[in-house]
């Protein structure tokens, strides 16, 4: 039958984690390793001459880590990622080791671990965060669904997250318009757009179509509340 420190080694290769572990030392430790999603290969120890030490360890470990120090231990580094890919890093270190935590503590204490479920992310909402940590310098341009707000009943109104992308727009006199050059006679019709000649012609017309101060940004769609 397994002892105790077996099944914490077990509990924590379950979760991904490598352990090297020293019961020759006056203080037993286990060295944990694990590459992170940005592929740092983040190693931390801890020590405890019991199993229940140990954890405790592990959990003291966890709680101490400071994300925005880890950050910049790494940042600049050569072939380092970015600032921002490197938060994003760092808090998912923070996960790991909360939940590497969570774990030995159970079975320290002699108790099966069983993993929270995670909430199943919305596909739409991951497109959109996806596009905006790629883009960090885009502004989030909500469209929202004409029918959410077909009266002036109330102050907010409940909608869901649609389809996110990048895209080009202009704010004309009476309304937003996207780059389609299918869509030129709407907009050079529309009285903020200001040119010289009385008429244009095609050329011409797509000529002051693409020089209009076009803004690109990340337009979210939101829609209908799911039902």
């Amino acid at each position: 039958m397994k002892d105790t420190f077996a099944k914490i080694i077990e509990a924590a290769e379950a979760l991904g984690w490598r352990c090297d572990e020293d019961s020759r030392l006056k203080e037993r430790y286990i060295e944990f390793e694990q590459d992170t999603p940005a592929g740092e290969d983040f190693i931390f120890t801890a020590y405890g001459n019991t199993p229940e030490e140990l954890a405790r360890s592990v959990f003291e470990y966890a709680e101490e880590f400071d994300i925005s120090e880890h950050v910049q231990m790494n940042l600049g580094g050569r072939g380092a990622p970015g600032a921002v890919e490197l938060v994003e890093d760092a808090k998912e270190i923070k996960k790991m080791l909360d939940t590497l935590a969570e774990a030995l503590l159970a079975v320290s204490r002699g108790e099966e671990y069983k993993p929270q479920a995670q909430p199943e992310q919305n596909p739409k909402l991951t497109e959109l965060l996806e596009l905006m940590k790629a883009h960090p310098d885009l502004p989030v341009l909500p469209m929202v669904d004409s029918e959410i707000v077909a009266d002036d009943y109330c102050a907010r109104w409940l909608g869901s997250w649609g389809t996110a992308k990048i895209v080009r727009y202009w704010a004309g006199e009476e309304r937003y318009y996207f780059y389609d050059e299918e869509d030129i006679e709407d907009v050079i019709n529309d009285p903020a757009c200001v040119y010289e000649e009385d008429e244009l012609t095609e050329e011409r017309a797509l000529e002051v179509y693409r020089a209009l101060p076009w803004v690109e940004c990340i337009a979210v769609n939101i829609d209908l509340p799911d039902e």
